[in-house]
């Protein structure tokens, strides 16, 4: 639980001092970023060829998925502390996150919640996975070599080149 908040807060200011990472955020005022997220979906549900289309530097799908992933672990870490609270009531935990046990209809709730949230997060990691791997192997564009040495490979100019110069 630490863990995850503390590596929450270091991706936060990663995102604050880096302009690189502020390609993970959706443009929906865009025309390119509903130009991709309609390509990348019919590529994901095998609909669209995947040499058709656009090439993206971040995809629609991942620049719209990511910020609900850190939404959804935010989720996790406040009712994490919150059922943690419950073990010293009228302790720290319990006074900063106690107000989400009501809020969400009480201690069953709460954990029920937190459950099916941690499996959303499973289930996104695991679909995460199979499409980076698939990108990598079907478009050769270099997708996972891209997350150790920063460079990927396009055909054709990004639709989001502009966010990055």
């Amino acid at each position: 639980m630490h863990l995850l908040l503390g590596a929450l807060i270091f991706r936060f200011l990663i995102a604050l001092f880096s302009k690189r990472d502020r390609l993970f955020l959706p443009n929906f005022w865009r025309r390119s970023y509903w130009i991709s997220l309609r390509e990348m979906t019919l590529r994901y549900l095998l609909l669209m060829r995947d040499d058709e289309g656009h090439e993206c530097i971040r995809n629609a799908c991942a620049r719209t998925a990511y910020p609900l992933l850190y939404l959804l672990l935010l989720f996790m870490v406040a009712t994490g502390f919150a059922l943690f609270g419950m073990s010293n009531p009228g302790g720290f935990w319990s006074g900063v996150f106690g107000w989400i046990l009501p809020f969400l209809g009480g201690e069953f709730e709460v954990h029920l919640w937190h459950r099916w949230v941690a499996w959303l997060i499973i289930i996104f990691a695991l679909l995460h996975v199979y499409f980076v791997i698939r990108e990598e192997v079907v478009r050769r564009n270099g997708e996972v070599s891209s997350m150790f040495n920063g460079y990927k490979f396009f055909r054709k100019e990004p639709l989001d080149i502009g966010d990055v110069e």
